[in-house]
């Protein structure tokens, strides 16, 4: 379900931005359906379409074993009635098969759970030994830490080694924008131009839009894309 409070801060951090920067000021926004939000300029009637980047499905490919390690351990926590989570695992080690990441995704899911139920969101150095010996994971996790989420839907369990930050790249992009397009006949009916919004409600910073994916020709219908970090309210067109 599209979580309209974040949706918004969405559309005060654009409507600000471009006031500052463009001059464009824009008028009462009114929340619509199809698409998300109505907005004025001048004489003109713009929709606006917000979508949230999430690293789930299609969007965001998992490539190594790490990254499959820790999505089984997401949805395992997850469908053991375990909430949504910043999750940060320093792998000291990678597991070498698939078969064996899915075992160390279940581990994960229960260590997570035990330091939850006791409110410890830090391995420190007194519990690591005990806790992931018991649970096997001594030879693969140094370290394991997280935050809750900032809305209790937003959610990421990442690999915290050597300070990785996962790059959103323009294909990453492009397929968002792909599966809008599709809904773009039913926004032009209530409006003359339609612009596309992406926002990352990724709190804590591990996946961060490239460079190359700012530059990118995008193939699109809409009249503007915006991307936005919610964390820092910096707007990217």
């Amino acid at each position: 379900m599209p979580d309209k409070n974040s949706e918004r801060r969405v559309m005060d951090i654009l409507t600000e931005d471009l006031k500052e920067k463009e001059g464009l000021d824009l008028k009462p926004i009114e929340e619509s359906e199809s698409p998300d939000f109505l907005i004025q300029a001048k004489e003109e009637t713009i929709g606006v379409e917000i979508t949230r980047f999430s690293t789930q499905g299609d969007q965001f490919e998992l490539n190594s074993l790490v990254d499959k390690a820790l999505e089984h351990g997401r949805q395992e926590f997850r469908d053991n009635g375990g909430p949504a989570l910043y999750v940060s695992v320093h792998f000291s080690r990678e597991p070498e098969t698939t078969n064996q990441a899915k075992d160390i995704g279940k581990r994960l899911a229960r260590v997570v759970q035990i330091m939850l139920e006791h409110n410890l969101m830090d391995s420190s150095a007194n519990i690591h030994e005990v806790l992931f010996s018991e649970h096997r994971l001594l030879d693969y996790v140094s370290h394991l830490s997280f935050l809750w989420s900032v809305d209790g839907k937003d959610e990421l369990w990442q690999s915290s080694r050597s300070g990785w930050v996962a790059s959103i790249s323009s294909t990453d992009i492009q397929k968002i924008i792909e599966r809008k397009n599709k809904k773009l006949p039913s926004f032009y009916k209530n409006c003359k131009s339609v612009w596309l919004v992406i926002y990352n409600c990724i709190e804590a910073g591990f996946y961060a839009i490239s460079d190359e994916a700012k530059q990118f020709s995008y193939k699109r219908g809409f009249d503007r894309i915006f991307w936005i970090e919610l964390r820092n309210g910096n707007p990217i067109s």
